[in-house]
């Protein structure tokens, strides 16, 4: 996974005007891309995705619901962290900043999901299989998620291509991101935008083994499983 492992380092050479951002601007820019993340589109698009069940009935979990949910729990987690281990003279912002980062995460993470629950990633990834790997398939993936991701999902060995949530999520994410940030004149560095990626892919242990080096990356990473588990189980029983 990518080098690069906390909120220091995703505002790294981020700057306005050639300068870098003060940390009220950074929590400013957080704030209004939290706003902006859970009123668009891509969130709206996955409230009438389930979570599971492959329809929409007795209440069950939705993809939205869920997302929403696991960025709240993402932003406690994060400021859980880094307060237990900030020694900064700024440590409330510092907090703050790391539970805002964690939250645009959380909304992020699951923009890729398909309808139809996992059934739905699942029938996507069989037509998927029909089509080689090509090289030029391989190399798009390596510009997309990074190369230590690629060669830890095995990219040199594969034959045939995949569908994968985490890596939709991971590109619909960044774009947001990078589209945001074009519009508040903010330059983001390439190391800003592969924490998120990052930040995106490892919330799927079953695709990334390793545990990312961020805090806010670890935090959504956590509060998707202390979402997803309870509510899958109360789906569950919402079903008879």
């Amino acid at each position: 996974m990518s080098e690069v492992a906390t909120k220091e380092d995703f505002f790294a050479d981020v700057t306005r005007n050639g300068q870098p951002l003060t940390m009220q601007e950074k929590i400013e820019f957080l704030e209004k891309l939290n706003a902006k993340l859970l009123t668009s589109s891509e969130l709206a698009k996955i409230h009438f995705n389930t979570q599971v069940y492959n329809v929409i009935e007795n209440s069950v979990t939705t993809r939205g619901g869920h997302s929403e949910g696991v960025a709240n729990t993402a932003q406690v987690l994060a400021e859980t962290f880094v307060g237990r281990n900030s020694k900064s003279a700024d440590r409330a912002n510092e907090i703050k900043l790391a539970g805002l980062l964690s939250k645009a995460l959380g909304y992020m993470h699951d923009l890729g999901h398909t309808p139809f629950g996992h059934d739905g990633e699942g029938a996507l990834g069989t037509e998927m299989e029909r089509f080689d790997a090509t090289d030029d398939y391989k190399n798009k993936r390596k510009e997309l998620f990074g190369e230590d991701y690629t060669k830890a999902a095995g990219d040199t060995e594969v034959e045939v291509m995949c569908y994968e949530h985490n890596e939709t999520s991971s590109f619909i994410g960044a774009s947001l991101l990078k589209e945001f940030a074009r519009k508040k004149e903010i330059k983001l560095s390439d190391g800003a935008v592969q924490y998120i990626k990052t930040g995106i892919l490892a919330h799927s242990t079953s695709r990334v083994e390793k545990e990312p080096n961020g805090n806010e990356q670890k935090a959504v990473r956590l509060a998707d499983k202390v979402a997803y588990i309870p509510q899958d189980l109360l789906d569950l029983l919402k079903q008879g």
